[in-house]
């Protein structure tokens, strides 16, 4: 009876041995693999990457490791150990919106359950190590003792104008998924003062800020924009595939703004004077990210090209000095208020030749010729002008040189200043 006994003790006690030599080399080599079930229910927590399914022994569920449950044993969101947790992980309510949340965004994710750094203490709580995501752009992410969050790239640390850069980890709500919590809507200064956020980033939607095209390009690390078609230069300045405001920068639209003034009179095709590019006074990028393009002050930097070598101008005023578009043609001695609107007529930067009347600010025998001898431009600049003072090549005028076409015969050399071989009179300096 004894030996009979003795064999079922020991049967009993090998097969418990078994069993848990089975249960400890289960836990010590159970790796993260588990990607939880397929279902289509609302609200479904993922934790973004693989786990086993053991996890949820201690917290989560079987669909996720994320509390509730916490190792406590907590439900309730307003307990620092569940808190957020599932809003972050969230497939519908918050991957809609935003780049992937994974566990290791947060924890130092254990490759098994014996991992340095699991269970290793008694204090049942979850060191915190955020990731690089987190720390993006410089930002140093800090769990606070009230259960703040605060110095997180994830909720506009680095950004401005956000009204909850500092989110509760156990207060709840819909408060911090809101546009604006973040960042303005839009960002304040120097950012465009531009409330379509789809026209320059691609995750959006143009037609509605609220719908995300590609939530994995938003809170993923890096500033998205868009470029060529559906993100050109008007999707910041200009409009209707025109980069020239209005509108400006900031919004404006009316003439009288700085950012706006004469841009679009300049860059309209003309049937007097020739074509002005973008280029003729501002450096044109070639890229979004080119040096001097966005560089945080919203001023367009103004070099004018080699037409107006000595040409400045003063942006607060929005006066353009020493130019030579709109001098006298004699030199850089014109002068220009950007901001005034009016029509333009040869008297608006050379004295007009109208029989009788003087030219006395223009070169050589200008007035001698106009006033004296009642000779019309036509007279000497018949490549430019016709008999009605009608501006004939448009790309000849206001280009930088001194076009002389006489249809009488002779020929005008600039380098001695002298007219030869002329039907009105004898070789003639000017």
């Amino acid at each position: 009876m004894r030996s009979i006994h003795n064999k079922l003790v020991c049967g009993w006690l090998s097969t418990l041995w078994l069993s848990l030599l089975w249960l400890s080399a289960a836990c010590s080599e159970s790796k993260f693999v588990y990607t939880g079930p397929d279902t289509d229910a609302d609200e479904v927590p993922t934790p973004g990457e693989s786990f086993d399914p053991e996890c949820s022994q201690c917290h989560g569920d079987a669909v996720s490791p994320a509390p509730p449950k916490s190792i406590n044993g907590g439900t309730a969101t307003t307990d620092m150990s569940v808190g957020a947790h599932r809003n972050h992980l969230a497939v519908s309510e918050s991957s809609t919106f935003h780049a992937p949340i994974l566990c290791a965004s947060c924890h130092l994710v254990p490759s098994e359950i014996q991992s340095p750094g699991h269970i290793d203490d008694d204090d049942n709580r979850a060191e915190i190590t955020f990731g690089t995501l987190a720390q993006t752009s410089g930002a140093e992410p800090v769990l606070n003792a009230d259960g703040s969050c605060s110095n997180v790239y994830c909720h506009g640390a680095t950004l401005s104008g956000g009204s909850l850069n500092t989110p509760i980890w156990n207060v709840v709500n819909a408060t911090a998924r809101e546009c604006g919590s973040c960042h303005g809507a839009p960002p304040p200064a120097p950012h465009p003062a531009d409330d379509n956020c789809g026209s320059c980033h691609p995750s959006v939607s143009a037609a509605d800020n609220r719908v995300f095209l590609d939530p994995s390009l938003h809170i993923n690390g890096v500033v998205d924009l868009s470029t060529g078609e559906g993100g050109a230069c008007d999707s910041c300045h200009g409009e209707g595939g025109n980069s020239a405001p209005p509108s400006d920068l900031a919004g404006n639209s009316e003439r009288a703004a700085v950012g706006v003034g004469a841009h679009r009179e300049h860059l309209a095709l003309s049937t007097w004077r020739r074509e002005i590019n973008c280029s003729n006074c501002h450096q044109v990028p070639t890229s979004v990210s080119d040096p001097l393009h966005i560089d945080g002050d919203n001023i367009a930097e103004v070099p004018f090209d080699a037409l107006n070598p000595a040409a400045t101008v003063e942006l607060a005023t929005g006066t353009c000095s020493n130019l030579y578009c709109h001098g006298n043609g004699r030199g850089s001695n014109g002068a220009m208020d950007w901001t005034i609107a009016g029509p333009m007529d040869c008297n608006s930067c050379h004295q007009s030749p109208n029989p009788g009347q003087a030219a006395r600010d223009m070169s050589g025998e200008h007035d001698k010729h106009i006033r004296d001898e009642d000779l019309a431009c036509v007279e000497c600049h018949a490549a430019v002008v016709d008999a009605n003072k009608q501006v004939v090549a448009p790309a000849m005028h206001i280009d930088g040189l001194r076009n002389i076409l006489i249809p009488t015969g002779g020929s005008y050399d600039p380098a001695n200043r002298r007219c030869s071989n002329l039907a009105c009179h004898e070789n003639e300096g000017w």
